[in-house]
């Protein structure tokens, strides 16, 4: 593949980035399952962290808030 340009050789010695990889042959002949250990790569992913806000948090937020309140108002739905 290398001599296609397929993919091309960037160390000669392995980094700390590469996989552990097993083959596993399958029950079916000629047949194979790779498997690769994730653990080090998702070690290293920086996660989003969405924080909930407590009750009394959004409590606070909402003070000084103001509601309406039309009782005259139907529910939205398909036109009668």
């Amino acid at each position: 593949m290398t001599r296609n340009l397929v993919i091309k050789q960037i160390h000669d010695e392995a980094t700390p980035w590469i996989l552990p990889i097993v083959v596993i042959p399958k029950s079916e002949p000629g047949q194979i399952r790779v498997c690769t250990d994730m653990r080090k790569p998702n070690l290293a992913i920086e996660r989003e962290r969405h924080i909930t806000p407590t009750v009394s948090e959004v409590i606070s937020d909402l003070n000084g808030a103001a509601v309406r309140f039309e009782p005259g108002l139907q529910p939205a739905g398909p036109p009668s």
